[in-house]
């Protein structure tokens, strides 16, 4: 086995094998490992602090769930959420949207918000149910909070969302709720 170096990354040439075998020292591999953990927490970390969006004199923390798989995901499998803690469900297009709790043991309530940023319905969803809570009407959003949240914080039907404290510029739309 011929082998050469090209800084730290070994390249061994298998003449049993007639092929080049990528082999990293030690040190190199304890980095990209490091790197690689670290960047997963971070991952991780963003995730769960969510964007914050302010509704009425209320901050919330909201997961954001954009593309198909993390709208199917959703909430599943959670087992807590934190007070002002939510999910945020952009959807591709204008249309009635359906939500249910299967596999979601926490109990939910749902706020239906139209493209002009008006909440057009609000349903509590029990947990770990296929009953199904389908829009009003046409919806681009939907804003997943702890069962109740809305009707404590006295957020109604009506209230209309007008920006985001932050949030990414992809939405390239402002919510608010005032």
């Amino acid at each position: 086995m011929t082998a050469f170096f090209l800084n730290t990354i070994i390249y061994m040439f298998d003449s049993r094998m007639e092929r080049f075998v990528l082999c990293m020292r030690p040190s190199l591999y304890f980095a990209v490992c490091l790197a690689g953990f670290l960047l997963s927490i971070t991952t991780a970390r963003a995730a769960v602090e969510g964007y914050k969006l302010s509704i009425g004199t209320h901050v919330i923390s909201a997961e954001l769930a954009m593309t198909n798989a993390s709208r199917a995901q959703g909430l599943m499998h959670r087992r807590q959420l934190c007070a002002n803690c939510g999910m945020l469900f952009v959807f591709p297009s204008e249309d009635k949207w359906s939500f249910w709790s299967k596999n979601t043991p926490l109990a939910l309530s749902v706020a239906f918000i139209d493209k002009s940023g008006g909440i057009i319905g609000i349903s509590d969803m029990e947990p770990d149910s296929l009953d199904i809570h389908t829009s009003p009407g046409n919806v681009v959003y939907a804003l997943e909070m702890p069962r109740g949240w809305f009707s404590k914080n006295n957020i109604r039907v009506g209230n209309s969302f007008s920006g985001w404290v932050n949030g990414p510029p992809e939405l390239g739309r402002q919510i608010h709720a005032q």
